[in-house]
């Protein structure tokens, strides 16, 4: 219903405003954009502004009509459960209500990018930013976990190589590195606010210098298993609470494989210099990068 629509438009319209107004999503968002030319995963999953204030209710009725089916769900429960009783309410509830076959959205492979992409984003505010995306592949590949450890090796704890280079040098004040493992390729993402009068030219040269050294081979031991440590304490945390573990398994379906939700400390664990270097050279160079 009409009045339905308009509760709800403030609502997504403020979310996506508190995005527009942090600096680091807002560059991201851009960066992503900028980066693929078709795949979807330009788009942001909350749209954009116009998406939001242009919707109706008869798109949003179609949108329902079409994908909200109990073949295109999946039901996920997590917690002390009596498997039994459980599945038997899943079907009491799910068990009547219709399939459709489902009409598959438009898919388009992304091409090859072959140069280095730049974008400038002007707006109002205090950070100097800088943001480096360099194109990756799907989250279930074995390069996926190698470089899920070079994003700590970059960027998690002050004795992470960026970190050093920048933070401790008074180059930038905040840093981040991650690769966010979708069901196919996507980007491993560098972002960096820079300190007060510091050129983006200066910082961009910094973190390629120490992307060339890891690709040298001048990793040391120390830093990758640093590195791997960060990422299974941080998986294992995220798995210590029911909800922690509810989004973990979620995100493994939506990955294309349940199993990753704990699989993914040992494949990690098995990561090594050799894998992450290949990585560097094969992923972190400019031919691949949005700047």
């Amino acid at each position: 219903r009409g009045e339905d629509l308009a509760s709800e438009m403030t609502v997504v319209r403020n979310e996506y405003e508190s995005g527009e107004n942090d600096p680091m999503q807002r560059l991201g968002k851009y960066a992503w954009y900028q980066a693929f030319s078709v795949h979807p995963y330009r788009i942001p999953t909350i749209g954009t502004k116009e998406d939001i204030e242009g919707i109706t209710v008869e798109k949003l009725r179609a949108f329902y009509d079409t994908f909200y089916w109990p073949n295109n769900a999946v039901l996920t429960i997590i917690g002390d459960t009596d498997t039994e009783s459980a599945l038997r309410m899943a079907e009491e509830a799910f068990g009547s209500l219709p399939k459709n076959e489902i009409t598959e959205p438009p898919y388009h492979v992304e091409p090859p990018q072959r140069g280095e992409r730049r974008f400038e984003l002007k707006r109002q505010g205090a950070v100097n930013a800088l943001m480096l995306c360099f194109k990756a592949p799907e989250g279930l590949s074995k390069d996926a976990y190698a470089l899920s450890a070079l994003s700590a090796v970059l960027s998690k704890g002050k004795s992470s190589l960026l970190y050093r280079a920048l933070i401790d040098t008074g180059l930038a004040t905040e840093l981040h590195a991650d690769f966010p493992r979708f069901r196919d390729p996507s980007l491993l993402e560098i972002y960096v606010a820079l300190s007060e009068n510091i050129p983006h030219e200066k910082v961009e040269q910094v973190i390629f210098e120490t992307i060339a050294g890891i690709a040298e081979g001048k990793l040391k031991e120390e830093d990758l298993a640093r590195a791997v440590q960060y990422k299974v304490a941080d998986r294992l945390y995220s798995l210590s609470a029911v909800s922690g573990m509810l989004s973990a398994m979620n995100e493994a379906i939506a990955r294309g494989d349940w199993k990753d939700t704990f699989s993914f400390q040992h494949n990690i664990q098995q990561i090594t210099l050799a894998d992450v270097t290949g990585c560097a050279k094969k992923y972190l160079g400019k031919d691949g990068v949005t700047i």
